[in-house]
């Protein structure tokens, strides 16, 4: 395999996974972005590594959200079929223990 097919498989490869993924979770990449606007019109201020950490676990935990909402409540059949919708539910959890170690212990320096 030349080098240039090589990159033309891998390319395909992500493709296909991006592809997957993205009907498992319904683009809430953007979603999460429109929903976080929603809830705060008027911007967030993140003027700490705290609030950093933050929103990006909550960004994480929107994300999970809308792939359970697509999985069960759409009833989409799931496109990544090592990820079932009990265990993206099982990642919300982890990342709420995340988000609660973060508040209550703060950030180490």
């Amino acid at each position: 395999m030349t080098r240039n097919e090589a990159v033309v498989a891998l390319v395909n490869e992500w493709s296909a996974t991006f592809l997957d993924k993205n009907a498992d979770y319904g683009s809430s990449y953007l979603l999460t972005g429109q929903t976080l606007a929603l809830w705060f019109p008027e911007g967030i201020v993140i003027d700490s590594p705290l609030k950093m950490i933050f929103v990006g676990l909550l960004a994480r935990m929107l994300d999970k959200l809308m792939r359970a909402s697509n999985l069960v409540l759409r009833g989409k059949k799931e496109q990544v079929v090592d990820e079932k919708a009990y265990v993206t539910m099982g990642d919300l959890g982890n990342y709420g223990f995340m988000t609660a170690e973060l508040l209550k212990n703060g950030v180490e320096k």
